[in-house]
């Protein structure tokens, strides 16, 4: 059988008849067919001027299915109308014409839907036996018809040269050029690390702007599309893009590229669309996939965007960056073109040193290297920063070096495993030398943590550094007062976001406190966001609605907008953003000279706009937008507050994204964006996406007025019917429901104790010391996908509720803890890890069921991830006790 609906491949010397039978017989009875046209692998065979397979050409192993390309009377944006109706017809005629499905969840129906696509069943034509799968790729045009069908009928691995060289054409060519000859007009102009790009898909032919940083895309916006193939001739008019794929490869190859970066994007893109799934290899399309990515490798031969061919790798937490660390910087960049420091998430006991202030000293002591060098903050674990970055560049240079102390070099053993195989040849890795301090013990960051004094003595920063620069080091290190607010918010006038939002938006604000005489400025906004309950009592009146107004308190009116958003994240979410401002003015709001009675007006007023305009609209998206001042200072307190999490002050949102930029001809700026939740029942995220994060820190007297609130609260509340929660910096309080219930897709699962107390558990370095195992086992598990962990009562209640599971398409490992041993769901998180290596390899297409007794290749699939998701986790535990 072939595909996921149980029917055969068919002989290439029988698809043209089948196709015609098909025509006849079924489309040209359907009201509003106007054409179809076969795509795909069939049209690759060489045939006769009558389109019959040439005698010897045909594919051995035939094929898997028939795509067509059927055009449609009807308008394009009512599509899932014309597909469903399509689909509707097709499900009415005789089970002789279109045939039941025979495998699979849709067992017994007679199609099923992807996307634009209406897959059905058909008998082949002269073998009575045989049916074969039909793919209906629905369009409303002859434009767009003309389109598809050129498109797919290009062999893949040419396809993957042109979607690669799309995206170089505006690098290599003057873009405006371009857009003359494509008659695009209009073009919005470029803003600061933004560059256009074509992207070419079989869905069109597309026009954005990206933003970048550091190389890395943050953000894209869609501005001009094309169904029209001829446009696509058109932007590649100087290319041969009719010939073969060895010719244009040659073509390619020999080409005076302007920008290296190009060649590493064609081949970058190369290598991801051209994936040999574990089903290929030993066959001929897995040897011919092969042998394409070998001629690529040889022809366009890469190099780091800036020229470097030794390149050093240093990895670690850096809370803070010493001497000692220094020293070991400049012992390996004295050996390199360039060094890469990868610094540690994690805020470690002792002082609080954050990552973003560790990357901060970083890029002062880059001045006293003599090699060019790049700091990053890692999501997961800087080592595993390291595996990433070889395994993406370690064929663009020359040599590659990273090092470790030596009771640390284990963190490596999966280079020194993989060189056994024949990879990382070109890897390095160096012992570190020891530098000690005056009583010959070795430099240590956790004991520099342990004393402020000793912190802001600055006696850890290297010699070399100069007295300004050690001065400016102990300001970025020294612990800030709870009364600080050096990042207030520069707000814009309605203008601003006139320019950048297209029509709606909501905004902020607090409530609730006591000011007993005059406070310093300073102190307003912390005393507003830390010792009040947020509501709407102290707001003062509107004078607006939902999409914008005034208010007034004092002798000042203030305006809010609520203007509605792109979607940045193209999910089909509705986003509003939200902005305020002082009439006439760009002042902050609050200003420094407001008086407490009218600060608290100001905030209470701004949190209700916003309540008001969420508990009416329910948007998908939230979006709290503010400008960087001249300092490149921003992110309110007030937003970083509001949006937290764990506070929970907007019910039903949690916040996806602190720094989405955004920029405009009045400046650059960030949105804090919040999403709406898709559990109608409770539900805590651990975390909106890779990584996972610990709870956040809290003072240590708050901690013991709470850890006091919490005992007093245990001893005063039925303990029979609620279940109290000490999580760190706040007490949870559930009904008693879940407590003796807890169940896993992956074997062998314990339920917690009943009246065990749940806390939300840090399962970062566990995860990450898994991926870490994995990686030196030589699995490939790149890219990572996004771990999220949930908290979901109404699942932990279900018996067979969700404990786990993984979204192919999203690339997500979603796991459930409510109830659950920390070890059970690690173990869950090993077996979807399986899931997301079968994903990378193309084994996880074509199932439509999650009923193991239904499909043969699901019940495989899911075997495999049992034995080695189990295993895996054993090994990685074993490995980890031994240490």
């Amino acid at each position: 059988m072939s595909g996921s609906i149980g029917a055969n491949r068919i002989p290439s010397s029988a698809v043209k008849a089948t196709v015609q039978s098909f025509i006849d017989k079924v489309l040209k009875k359907y009201p509003t067919f106007k054409s179809a046209k076969i795509t795909g692998s069939y049209n690759i065979i060489p045939k006769d001027e009558e389109g019959n397979v040439v005698g010897g050409q045909e594919k051995p192993e035939g094929h898997g299915d028939i795509d067509l390309v059927i055009e449609l009377e009807g308008d394009r944006a009512d599509m899932k109308k014309i597909k469903a109706d399509f689909a509707a017809y097709l499900n009415s005629l005789s089970d002789d014409v279109t045939v039941p499905f025979r495998a699979g969840r849709h067992t017994g129906k007679k199609t099923a839907g992807t996307g634009d696509i209406v897959i059905t069943q058909y008998h082949v034509e002269g073998f009575p036996d045989l049916t074969v799968q039909i793919d209906n790729m629905i369009v409303s045009s002859e434009e767009e018809s003309t389109y598809r069908t050129s498109f797919l009928d290009i062999p893949g691995p040419k396809q993957a040269l042109l979607i690669g060289l799309a995206k170089t054409m505006c690098i290599e060519e003057d873009p405006n050029d371009i857009f003359q000859r494509l008659a695009i007009k209009d073009v919005p102009p470029l803003q600061e690390n933004q560059e256009y790009e074509f992207t070419l898909s079989s869905k069109g032919l597309t026009l954005r702007i990206v933003t970048l940083e550091n190389f890395r895309e943050t953000a894209r916006q869609d501005i001009w599309m094309s169904y029209g193939w001829s446009d696509v001739e058109t932007l590649f008019k100087d290319y041969n893009i009719n010939g073969s794929f060895k010719e244009l490869l040659d073509q390619l190859a020999s080409k005076q590229w302007k920008s290296q970066r190009s060649k590493n994007r064609i081949k970058g893109t190369f290598k991801s669309m051209l994936v040999i799934g574990s089903g290929e290899v030993g066959t001929p399309k897995g040897a011919d996939k092969e042998a394409a990515l070998d001629k690529v490798n040889q022809l366009l031969s890469e190099a780091l965007d800036d020229g470097s061919e030794i390149v050093a790798l240093y990895a670690g937490g850096f809370k803070p960056p010493h001497l000692a660390h220094f020293a070991n910087a400049k012992f390996l960049s004295n050996q390199a073109d360039k060094i890469v420091v990868f610094i540690g998430p994690k805020i470690r006991e002792g002082v609080k040193i954050t990552a973003e202030q560790s990357k901060a000293i970083w890029q002062i002591y880059a001045k006293y290297l003599d090699v060019p060098v790049e700091v990053y903050v890692s999501k997961v674990t800087p080592i595993l920063d390291i595996y990433e970055w070889i395994d993406a560049n370690q064929d663009k240079v020359t040599n590659i070096i990273t090092g470790a102390m030596a009771d640390e070099m284990s963190k490596f053993t999966g280079i020194a495993k993989g060189k056994e195989k024949g990879k990382y040849q070109n890897v390095e890795i160096k012992e570190l030398p020891v530098i000690a301090n005056d009583e010959d013990d070795k430099f240590s960051a956790t004991d520099i943590r342990t004393s402020e004094d000793f912190l802001l003595s600055g006696k850890w920063i290297p010699s070399e550094v100069s007295k300004q620069d050690r001065q400016a080091i102990v300001n970025i290190i020294a612990p800030q007062k709870q009364d600080s607010i050096e990042d207030k918010m520069l707000t814009a006038v309605d203008e601003v976001f006139e320019s950048f939002f297209p029509k709606k938006q909501p905004v902020v604000d607090f409530t609730g406190i006591k000011f007993d005489g005059p406070i310093s400025e300073a102190t307003h906004l912390q005393k507003a966001l830390h010792e009040v309950t947020l509501s709407r009592d102290n707001a003062v009146d509107l004078q607006g609605d939902l999409t914008g107004g005034t208010f007034e308190v004092g002798e000042r009116i203030y305006n809010y907008s609520i203007k509605n958003f792109p979607n940045p994240y193209n999910d089909g979410g509705l986003f509003y953003n939200i902005g305020f401002n002082i009439e006439g003015s760009t002042e902050d709001v609050p200003t420094k000279d407001t008086s407490p009675k009218n600060y608290l007006k100001i905030i209470s007023t701004m949190y209700k706009v916003i309540m008001d305009f969420v508990e009416k609209e329910q948007p998908d998206y939230i979006g709290i937008a503010s400008l960087d001042n001249l300092q490149g200072k921003n992110y309110h307190t007030v937003y970083a507050n509001l949006t937290d999490n764990n506070a929970n002050r907007i019910p039903g949102y949690f916040r996806k994204d602190a720094n989405l930029l955004f920029s405009t001809p009045q400046g650059k700026g960030r949105i804090v964006v919040m999403k709406k939740k898709l559990q109608t029942q409770p539900l805590d995220e651990g975390s909106s996406g890779t990584p996972i994060q610990p709870s956040g820190a809290i003072p240590s007297k708050d901690r013991a007025d709470l850890e006091h609130l919490f005992k007093d609260l245990r001893a005063s509340i039925d303990s029979d019917k609620y279940t109290v929660v000490f999580n760190q910096d706040r007490i949870d309080i559930y009904i008693k429901t879940y407590s003796d219930v807890a169940v896993d897709q992956t074997p062998w699962q314990k339920h917690l104790p009943e009246g065990a107390q749940q806390q939300k558990f840090n399962y970062t370095p566990y995860i990450g010391s898994i991926l870490e195992y994995m990686l030196d086992q030589g699995m490939k598990i790149h890219p990572l996908p996004e771990v999220k962990i949930r908290y979901d009562e109404q699942e932990a209640n279900d018996f067979f509720g969700k404990t786990a599971y993984y979204d192919p398409n999203k690339k997500e490992v979603i796991l459930y803890a409510m109830g659950r041993l920390p070890k059970d769901v690690c173990r869950s998180f090993t077996h979807e890890m399986i899931h997301h290596m079968q994903n990378l390899e193309g084994r996880l297409g074509h199932i439509g069921t999650t009923n193991t007794n239904e499909d043969g290749h699901l019940q495989d699939i899911e075997k495999e991830a049992y034995l080695k998701g189990n295993m895996t986790f054993r090994n990685w535990e074993d490995g980890v006790k031994d240490k």
